[in-house]
């Protein structure tokens, strides 16, 4: 009996303790098992070459959940207990994890790993100088720190250079047209850098840049908005200087992405970029537009780049790809390639119209345009009082144009307007036209590659070409109308394996590689091409069309002249397909 009342006191000891045990079992899992003893280890990536502004992770690889607290220089960072940290000034860094949250000494400890100043070194010799002094740096994660950092540059002294560290993404007002990001500090060079993004919430301008300011953008995308205001570019250069490098781009904006004017400067490196926006994609009126490296504008909804007065050059393999109303639109101005730049694959559709009362296609002086509108131009068009020059390796290819009456051009389209003051485009070096295409039909149609109307003048030189184009109207390679448009080839210029491939219905039918309809053709040099050229020759694939080398349309010989010192011909009788002729150094085959 004794017995069996002892194991009842021993069973229900037993029971109290193990109900003890598991009211307490934090405690006890923390004093015997977790006191600095936890199943796994802390560590922080990255590790090496860490700057301010990057984003440290600590990394736990334990089976337990864990608290985390960051330490600089061995004191506790206020707040920082979660398991990430973006340092804002230089130190040694530390995180400790714990099951739970004991003394200090319980917790199981990471390596330091050392932060340093954010190293704008070379980036500041570019930005900068080699000798300039950096007045401020700041570190910005949202649009608090932004305009805070604004703030300080727009109060501050001119002639001063500031960087500013973007570290996170982040959405900004837009600025009305009154507004300007960095106030009227004359002088000032801004360098904004990160791989992140600023974005426009709601409506205006993401940046403004004044007069005397120098603003240079860093691996940063600047979004635009789809419900922007209408006619407000995301980046507006209003008599300063705007420079975008690395990686950086401007896209996604309701209306154009870039506005150049009052004699501002807009420069592009590296691999920037501007595209997908629902306008054009850089404007120019009154300013300078350089692109250099592998920069690019593409996929805008309109003219990739459109200048109505200044420069706009483009160096080294840049590029105007892709844009959905013409590569690039002269209106005014000069536009300049060099190197291996390229204008390719846009598209234009649009057809031009003839209503009302019009004295004739020619009349003996401007105006051109009475009753009439006209159109065209897939990759360049060269407009009244606009200059277009090609240098070396430079090419407009694969751009095409579509669309019936008066239109043409899916190369480059250059004009003299309803006056008659001349669009003027060259060609040097080894610059070519070449792959674009015209598509369409009716009266006054032609030019796979180059289309000259209206007093446009278009002179080839050096080893410039313009091959492979294909047009439905006349013209495979060159179309060229009205009686003060001029084209000229000189040295060792080609024309060579174009097409005119569709018939069309105009009265003006032929032209493998040149078509005149009106105007003046002077060859001091170079090759066009007929059906004997082999892989060269350009070709009429037409019933009943003319000219594989070249076609003259009717009229007198006062609107269609091919002229040079040794050969003169009257309209009409180079509507041929075999015939040579010599025209002082050149040659018609």
């Amino acid at each position: 009996m004794k017995n069996c009342k002892l194991n009842r006191w021993f069973y229900k000891l037993a029971l109290t303790t193990l109900l003890i045990f598991a009211s307490c079992s934090d405690t006890f899992r923390e004093d015997f098992t977790f006191r600095g003893e936890l199943s796994g280890t802390v560590t922080i990536t990255p590790n090496s070459e860490v700057t301010v502004g990057m984003e440290l992770t600590a990394n736990y690889n334990g089976w337990e959940p864990v608290f985390f607290q960051w330490y600089r220089d061995s004191s506790g960072i206020g707040g920082a207990t979660g398991n990430k940290y973006i340092p804002t000034i230089p130190g040694s860094y530390s995180v400790a994890a714990s099951y739970s949250t004991p003394a200090f000494s319980d917790w199981t400890w990471s390596n330091s790993v050392m932060v340093n100043e954010a190293d704008f070194s070379q980036r500041n010799i570019e930005d900068f100088g080699q000798t300039a002094i950096i007045h401020d740096v700041f570190i910005v994660r949202n649009s608090s720190e932004w305009n805070s950092a604004l703030n300080r540059i727009r109060t501050g002294a001119g002639d001063r250079n500031y960087v500013i560290n973007i570290i996170d993404d982040f959405s900004l007002n837009g600025l009305s047209t009154s507004q300007n990001s960095f106030g009227e500090a004359n002088g000032i060079t801004v360098s904004i850098r990160g791989d992140h993004s600023l974005s426009l919430a709601g409506t205006g301008r993401l940046m403004v840049i004044n007069a005397n300011q120098n603003i240079i953008v860093w691996d940063i995308g600047l979004e635009g908005q789809s419900n922007n205001t209408s006619n407000i570019p995301l980046v507006q250069v209003a008599d300063g200087e705007f420079t975008l490098k690395g990686k950086s781009s401007i896209y996604g904006n309701r209306s154009s992405g870039v506005s150049v004017n009052n004699g501002g400067t807009f420069t592009m490196h590296d691999t920037a970029s501007v595209y997908g926006n629902n306008s054009v994609g850089v404007s120019v009126s009154s300013g300078i537009f350089t692109m250099n490296n592998n920069a690019s504008v593409y996929s805008n909804s309109s003219n990739g780049v459109s200048v109505s007065s200044g420069t706009f050059t483009m160096n080294d393999t840049a590029s105007v790809q892709g844009n959905s109303s013409t590569g690039v639109r002269m209106s005014g101005g000069t536009f300049i390639m060099n190197d291996s730049a390229s204008v390719y694959g846009n598209t234009h559709n649009g057809s031009g119209s003839s209503s009302g009362s019009f004295p004739g296609e020619n009349p003996p002086f401007p105006p051109y345009n009475e009753g009439r509108s006209y159109n065209g131009g897939g990759g360049v068009v060269v407009g009244s009082g606009s200059t277009f020059i090609m240098r070396e390796n430079t090419s407009v290819n694969n751009n095409s144009t579509s669309g019936n009456n008066y239109t043409g051009g899916g190369g480059v389209w250059v004009d003299g307007g309803e006056w008659g003051v001349g669009g003027i485009f060259t060609m040097h070096d080894n610059a070519s036209v070449h792959g674009n295409t015209y598509n369409g039909g009716g009266s006054g149609v032609g030019g796979g590659g180059v289309r000259v109307t209206r007093g446009g003048i278009f002179s080839m030189n050096d080893n410039a070409s313009v091959y492979g184009n294909t047009s439905s109207g006349s013209g495979g390679g060159v179309y060229l109308t009205h009686d003060r448009s001029i084209f000229t080839m000189h040295n060792s210029s080609s024309v060579r394996g174009n097409a005119f491939s569709t018939s069309g219905t105009g009265t003006n039918i032929g032209g493998g590689g040149v078509a005149i309809y009106q105007g003046t053709f002077r060859v001091t040099g170079g090759v066009v091409y007929g059906s004997n050229g082999g892989v060269n020759s350009n070709r009429v694939i037409v019933t009943g069309g003319s000219g594989a080398a070249l076609y003259i349309g009717s009229g007198t010989a006062q609107y269609g002249i091919l002229s040079g010192s040794g050969f003169f011909t009257s309209i009409g009788s180079l509507s041929t397909t075999e015939n040579t002729f010599n025209v002082l150094n050149g040659f018609l085959y």
